[in-house]
Order: C-alpha cells, then sequence, then structure tokens
C-alpha cells in the first residue's frame, strides 16, 4: 500500500510538469514577456530613454518569437510587434507590421491609425502615380465594410435572385424579372469588390524599405550602376518589388518610378507566394 501511494504522488507531480512544457515555449510565454517589456519601457521612457529603447528592442524580439511559435497570423500581435518597433525607432519594421495587420483586418481602426502615424514620420512625400489612384478608389471600401458584409451580401442577393427566378416558374406569382436581375448585380458588385482587393493586392509583392539610408540605384550592382536618387530612401518607405536578382531587388515606389535596392534593405509584407492576405484570418 505504501508502495502503491508513492507512485501515485510521483504521477501527481510530474503529470503537471509533463504539462506544463508546452507553455514554456509556446506563443503565450513570448507574449508575456513582451508585454513585460513593454510595461518596463513605459517606466523607463522619461528618466532613462536608452533603457526603455533596449526594453522595446526587448519586446519587438518577443513578439516575433510568439509569432514565429504560433505560427498564427493576429491583426492584434501585429499591432503590438509594430508598436514596439515603432517605440525602439525602427520605422521601417513598424509600418511593415501595420501594414500587416492593416491587411488582415481592414476594418481595424487602431491598425489604421497606427499605420497612419507611422507613415506621417516617414516624411517623404510620395504622391501615388495614377495606378495608385485607380486601386485607392476601387478598395475605397477597405477600413469601413467589413470582408464578411460583402459575403453575406453577396450570399443573400445571390440566393433572393434565384428565389426570385424559381417563382417565376413554379408559382402562379410572377414577380418582376428585373427583381432577380437587380438582386444579382448587388451579388456580383460584392463579390467582385473582394475579388479586385485580392488581384490589387497580389499584383506584386508588397514591401517596405527597412534600411535607413538605403540607396536606390539604376542596376543590381553598387560599383557598377549610378543612384537613381539624389538622396538615399529612408526606412519606412513602401514599394512593389518586381524582380530579383542576385541579392538585389528592381522596386517600383508609389510614384511610380523604379529602381534597384539590395535585397537585405527590403522586407516583404507577405512573403511569396502569398504576396497578399487571405481573405479571412483570426484577428
Amino acid at each position: 500500500m505504501k508502495r502503491f501511494w508513492m507512485c501515485l504522488i510521483a504521477c501527481l507531480v510530474a503529470f503537471p510538469a509533463s504539462g506544463a512544457a508546452p507553455a514554456e515555449t509556446g506563443p503565450e510565454r513570448f507574449v508575456a514577456v513582451g508585454d513585460a517589456a513593454m510595461e518596463r519601457g513605459a517606466r523607463l521612457s522619461a528618466t532613462d530613454p536608452a533603457a526603455a529603447r533596449a526594453a522595446y528592442v526587448e519586446a519587438s524580439a518577443a513578439y516575433e518569437s510568439a509569432r514565429r511559435a504560433g505560427g498564427v497570423e493576429s491583426s492584434a500581435l501585429y499591432r503590438a510587434i509594430g508598436n514596439a518597433y515603432l517605440l525602439s525607432d525602427d520605422l521601417g519594421r513598424a509600418i511593415l507590421n501595420y501594414r500587416r495587420a492593416e491587411e488582415l483586418i481592414p476594418h481595424d481602426q487602431r491598425a489604421r491609425a497606427s499605420l497612419a502615424h507611422a507613415r506621417s514620420l516617414v516624411q517623404t512625400s510620395t504622391p501615388p502615380d495614377w495606378t495608385g489612384r485607380l486601386a485607392r478608389a476601387l478598395l475605397w471600401w477597405r477600413g469601413v465594410v467589413p470582408r464578411g458584409v460583402f459575403w453575406g451580401v453577396f450570399v443573400g442577393t445571390f440566393a433572393l435572385g434565384w428565389a426570385i427566378a424559381l417563382s417565376r416558374v413554379a408559382t402562379p406569382y410572377r414577380p418582376p424579372v428585373l427583381l432577380a436581375a437587380g438582386a444579382w448585380l448587388v451579388a456580383a458588385v460584392a463579390v467582385g469588390s473582394l475579388a479586385s482587393e485580392r488581384v490589387i493586392l497580389a499584383r506584386a509583392e508588397q514591401g517596405v524599405v527597412v534600411a535607413d539610408g538605403a540607396v536606390g540605384r539604376n542596376g543590381p550592382s553598387a560599383s557598377v550602376y549610378a543612384p537613381t536618387f539624389d538622396a538615399p530612401i529612408r526606412a519606412g518607405v513602401e514599394v512593389r518589388v518586381l524582380e530579383r536578382r542576385d541579392g538585389w531587388v528592381r522596386a517600383a515606389l508609389a510614384t511610380g518610378a523604379e529602381t534597384w535596392l539590395r535585397s537585405d534593405a527590403v522586407e516583404m509584407v507577405w512573403d511569396p507566394p502569398d504576396a497578399a492576405p487571405p481573405l479571412t484570418r483570426p484577428g
């Protein structure tokens, strides 16, 4: 009997330890470390800016570890990563992660506000070319209407159109055919809006310059080609990657101008082949 109770106690002690092991390496642990570092940075920001910045750097590393450990794409987590980078003066990676948060859930007003603030700090005027203005016009609804609403409208109006069409055949009541056509037209607009978002965001690899003072060149070589612009490109400038070659990328700025940048100076919003975010991801 004594031996039985000793084995039982040993099992009770062993099982919590084995169950707690995943939490030690899971994303929750890294998020907790990041949250603690952010709180420490906030406390030190007024008295010791250098120590505060070091805490924010620690927080960004912890949040990045949580993302990699969990394998979860979350708007809230990307906002946290962006905040940590912004407070540690890494403007390029702050914009990169705010972009990820905003593209996952376009109507997340906190992500949109954070992205707008970070963009204002870049202090580089890059008005969009006509293609950029057209894309903005087609995607006017992003940030206002959730994607789920469009899916609901599409399913509802598509089914309504068929119900009207069938009622004209199967019942004495013959509603106007224009009602079915109108319902299908609304369904087409709803699904077309979602499809246009997908096509526009995936038309090229979206990236952000993360190296401050990156020099754009007329070709993929620092020793052969002259700089494209009179001044270096600031971190946080958003680009579309059009081509990759021998450690260089050909990038298009919002103005439509093209230049070659070292590949390590640019990080992608979504890694290929997923150049655009899925239509639905957890927030």
